[in-house]
């Protein structure tokens, strides 16, 4: 499994936010994929195939390979599991009187940018569980006896 945690403790701190950022942007970009293929549903209509086609491809890229690297919580020193880097932001600890981020220290927790990064984080992980339980649902077969050979 892809672990991000074993080399982001390695970067710095501002080259963390911009990989946080980045990831923040991919699921961003999945959402207004969706959006648009949801609305090109609904009118019945669709003008070019390639965002169903990028939706298909990248959801089930994100539904299997980045689950985990994205969406791990607060666990960064016990288990090695793309929520990971979104919800690391979270990842803080209590010590000298405040909450400060366990790979970087100097970030104090829920203060200043905090807040914003935070907000980002829960956000966009609450709205990537969902779409990641949709693509689940509409993917993946949950008959261990399928007769269907390409049934996942």
């Amino acid at each position: 499994m892809f672990d991000v945690f074993s080399w982001v403790d390695q970067i710095a701190f501002s080259s963390y936010i911009i990989l946080f950022y980045a990831a923040v942007l991919s699921v961003s970009l999945l959402i207004i994929d969706f959006i648009y293929v949801a609305y090109s549903l609904s009118r019945k209509r669709f003008p070019i195939m390639w965002p169903l086609y990028i939706l298909r491809y990248v959801c089930n890229l994100f539904v299997t390979v980045l689950f985990f690297p994205l969406l791990r919580i607060n666990t960064i020193q016990h288990t090695n599991s793309y929520l990971e880097l979104l919800l690391s932001v979270l990842s803080c600890e209590y010590t000298q009187g405040q909450y400060t981020h366990i790979l970087y220290p100097q970030m104090i927790c829920f203060q200043q940018y905090h807040i914003i990064h935070s907000f980002f984080s829960i956000a966009l992980s609450f709205i990537f569980m969902l779409i990641s339980l949709l693509v689940s649902y509409t993917f993946f077969d949950t008959s261990f006896i399928s007769k269907d050979p390409s049934a996942r």
